[in-house]
């Protein structure tokens, strides 16, 4: 429709198209790609990904966004509308227990070479995060605003502020919890270096 508004250019403007078109769905597809392969081979702690799994979770992540693509086809916007409120009510907790993290609990304070160690400071799991992050979660659902749900809180006021709550319940609760934790880490650590003889500094 769109190449046909060139008249005799037309060809070319639908080349042009095809070729944006084509250009965009690669990236998003090796984007997805190397979101995929960045979460298992952080599990497993590689630091290559064979050729044959590269395929094999790009034809997986193909067959998911073609099947997305053509269920959504005839009503699109409804979907992508809900898919970016989804993404909203999801990032927005993350977020809030990062930048809790970051200025609030350690001040700023990482070791860089641990992040890259599952044994390392923080471990492979901070399960008081994750809790909090699904607790967060669950608070936003009276709030939320879809096409196919609306929670009492967005019908009484007519408004989705999901992101109110997803943002100020997982940072209080973060800051609560894990400042504790981290106190009891530190005094559990010095106690080590006294008995070793070491010194807590």
């Amino acid at each position: 429709g769109i190449a046909g508004l060139f008249g005799p250019a037309a060809a070319v403007a639908k080349a042009l198209i095809v070729f944006g078109v084509f250009q965009a769905c690669v990236m998003n597809l090796y984007s997805a790609y190397m979101s995929t392969s960045t979460i298992f081979t952080g599990f497993r702690s590689d630091s290559r990904v064979g050729k044959g799994t590269k395929f094999v979770i790009m034809a997986i992540v193909m067959v998911i966004a073609t099947f997305i693509a053509i269920v959504s086809q005839h009503d699109f916007h409804r979907y992508f509308g809900d898919m970016l409120g989804i993404m909203v009510y999801m990032l927005v907790p993350w977020s809030a227990i990062n930048l809790a993290d970051y200025y609030v609990v350690r001040k700023a304070s990482y070791s860089v070479k641990d992040m890259f160690d599952l044994d390392g400071l923080y471990g492979r799991f901070n399960w008081s995060a994750i809790s909090i992050y699904s607790v967060a979660i669950l608070v936003q659902i009276p709030f939320v605003q879809l096409t196919f749900y609306a929670g009492v809180v967005a019908r009484w006021i007519g408004a989705d502020i999901a992101w109110i709550p997803g943002l100020l319940v997982p940072a209080l609760l973060y800051c609560a919890i894990e400042s504790r934790r981290q106190r009891a880490h530190i005094r559990h650590r010095a106690s080590q270096l006294i008995q070793g003889g070491g010194s807590p500094d």
